[in-house]
């Protein structure tokens, strides 16, 4: 977490970046759909060298589409750096509706950090501070914005010198929400599961989602979990864009007494892993009414199913931190080596946070 402080030091690290306003040769501006094919070289040049050995996604046109546009694509705010007319730095702030402790909170997710290895550390840390959207004399200043949250791989060296200067300079204070490891679903030890509970013989009823679902799809995903959680939430329209937005896409409910009890949204996601392109299937969201193990198996098995049908490598699930892990080991939900880490930005309170989080990670 992030926290701004306040007093009157003042601040070198702001007095340093006007500076560099005036004299880098990078120019910053905003940045629309119009500019997904610079968006998507430089996202190429930068990220399978990055994350080449851990796996980072083809960007597709059609995926960014799907990922920048929506019916906030007004509100999220794309930025990119360029020098003599090439794009050199681009970060993705994708406005999202947080709540945290009851409270409901205007945020964004910052991703899709690229800059170029051509910058020198003091450039590349300039494209980074551009982060700080809600201070006045930012270019991409939002008054509504309380939050700032970012998902990240551990040890990141530039952000962690970054946020030595936001501390010491400007009196932003680094801590860090969630550590959790992305998840794996191994199909043997699941289906294994399913045979000796019998599951499948019992009345549990399993089907593709529709948009015609969205509203109870809607109202069950923006139920608040009891805690601090820090969960987010969604209007009907942006649900149905964010599931139903993208034809490869599939939601799959499980329906009882007139009511969807359960759903899991999945889709396939090409990945550069090692010089080598593989199809994965990413579990974004899984959510339950009631924690109930049987549906977590049988919405699992639903995604299973669907990595077998386009012969995909494998199935990641993203973020299982939400749910009690004792329920899910047994299904066949492993811990991969690969560390994450959630961390913050508040501009007016400290959040102590406690509790799982739930919101997607891009």
């Amino acid at each position: 977490m992030i926290i701004v402080g306040k007093n009157s030091k003042e601040k070198p690290l702001l007095n340093l970046l006007e500076k560099m306003a005036t004299e880098s040769p990078i120019n910053f501006s905003r940045l629309t759909l119009e500019d997904l094919p610079e968006i998507n070289k430089l996202l190429m040049s930068v990220w399978p060298k990055y994350y080449g050995k851990t796996g980072c996604p083809v960007y597709s046109d059609e995926y960014l589409r799907w990922v920048l546009g929506g019916p906030n694509s007004n509100r999220h705010i794309l930025f990119g750096g360029r020098i003599n007319d090439e794009l050199v730095a681009y970060q993705s702030f994708l406005f999202r509706k947080i709540s945290y402790c009851g409270e409901k909170l205007d945020s964004y997710l910052g991703t899709h950090l690229a800059i170029s290895a051509q910058l020198d550390f003091r450039l590349r840390l300039y494209c980074l501070a551009q982060q700080l959207i809600f201070y006045e004399n930012s270019i991409f200043y939002d008054d509504t914005c309380e939050i700032i949250y970012e998902i990240h791989e551990e040890r990141k060296t530039l952000r962690d010198i970054g946020g030595k200067y936001l501390r010491d300079y400007s009196q932003i204070e680094t801590k860090i929400c969630s550590n959790f490891n992305q998840f794996v679903v191994t199909p043997n030890k699941l289906r294994r599961y399913l045979h000796e509970k019998d599951i499948g013989r019992k009345k549990i009823h399993v089907r593709p989602a529709y948009e015609e679902d969205s509203s109870a799809i809607t109202e069950l995903f923006n139920r608040i979990p009891e805690g601090p959680h820090f969960v987010r939430l969604m209007a009907e329209d942006e649900l149905r864009h964010h599931f139903f937005g993208h034809p490869a896409h599939r939601t799959f409910v499980i329906e009882g007494q007139g009511a969807i009890l359960a759903f899991i949204n999945v889709y396939p996601l090409e990945m550069i892993k090692e010089d080598k392109n593989y199809e994965y299937v990413v579990i974004e969201f899984l959510i339950l009414g009631n924690e109930n193990i049987e549906y977590i198996a049988l919405l699992l098995n639903e995604a299973v199913n669907f990595a077998e049908e386009i012969g995909a490598k494998g199935i990641v699930f993203e973020n299982a931190s939400y749910l009690e892990y004792d329920a899910y080991r047994p299904l066949g939900v492993i811990p991969t080596f690969r560390k994450m880490t959630m961390s913050v930005i508040s501009k007016r309170k400290i959040m102590d946070y406690v509790g799982g989080f739930r919101c997607d990670i891009k």
